[in-house]
């Protein structure tokens, strides 16, 4: 029917029609990293109809979010949106990291070696000069920032069509300042994003991750990534002059090359060296 006349003047039936779509915190969010958005209106639209569902979703699932989850939610929406290929390294060098542990405790639960490689846990175990079974802990309170020098920075580059790829992200320097920044007014580094903030959800570590609420992650760069990935072999680097001197990518390919080659040599030698053992004894006899 009609609203009654004291109805409308008391807000009555329409209070929930008439909400705002952000508190004012989440204003000042917006206001405040306005200036790291591209100009184009659709993308702008794209970040904000994206972070509306997010937040509606994480709401639902873990009640209300906290300010600085709604922040760090904010963030990582934009970063998805405008460096998807970035992104999508530092997701999946992360979930590799993760599952390399699994698979390190199911070996060590089972009394095992599976033949599986730990180029990634070497590196970080070099890098938080910490080990098992404390290496997640610390790894998980590392910024983005530096794990994005630490590993990606040099990884996005590795695929024969890094320059195609590249192209879809803008400007890298905007993206380190977005990454590392604190909003003004920030206490300490709390608006910093962390790698537990984008981690693949962990019932010890990562319970608090955001990234089942990211939606805008493109999910067809992210599997192209983790080929690439599937494609290194990473290596801790023998230089220690520089904070993100850590690690090195090469073909996996021409790494296993290369490893039975100095397999097939090594054979060898030894065969040689067993057949000039024997013919020695022999003279002797």
């Amino acid at each position: 029917g009609t609203p009654k006349q004291e109805d409308l003047e008391e807000g009555g039936i329409f209070d929930n029609s008439f909400e705002p779509m952000a508190n004012n915190f989440e204003s000042i969010c917006f206001d405040c990293y306005s200036e790291y958005c591209s100009g184009e209106p659709r993308k702008i639209k794209r970040i904000i109809n994206s972070y509306m569902v997010s937040r509606s979703v994480a709401n639902d699932v873990r009640g209300d979010l906290k300010d600085i989850s709604r922040e760090k939610l904010l963030k990582l929406i934009i970063l998805c949106e405008q460096w998807p290929y970035r992104m999508s390294w530092l997701f999946a060098l992360i979930e590799n990291f993760q599952q390399e542990q699994r698979i390190k405790r199911v070996e060590q639960d089972q009394g095992g070696n599976l033949p599986v490689g730990q180029f990634l846990t070497k590196i970080i175990e070099k890098y938080c000069t910490s080990t098992e079974p404390l290496l997640l802990e610390v790894f998980s309170e590392l910024p983005l920032l530096e794990v994005y020098h630490l590993l990606a920075e040099g990884l996005i580059h590795s695929p024969s069509n890094a320059n195609l790829q590249l192209q879809r992200d803008a400007d890298p320097q905007v993206f380190e300042m977005l990454l590392s920044g604190i909003r003004d007014g920030d206490v300490g580094e709390k608006g910093v994003l962390l790698v537990k903030d984008i981690a693949s959800p962990d019932k010890n570590v990562f319970v608090d991750s955001l990234r089942p609420f990211i939606f805008n992650l493109q999910r067809h760069m992210l599997e192209k990534v983790e080929q690439y990935v599937d494609k290194c072999v990473i290596h801790p680097s023998s230089d220690n002059g520089s904070k993100y001197s850590f690690a090195f990518f090469e073909d996996k390919s021409e790494f296993f090359k290369k490893r039975q080659t100095v397999e097939i040599s090594s054979a060898i030698a030894t065969v040689a060296s067993a057949g000039n053992k024997q013919k020695m004894e022999t003279k002797k006899k």
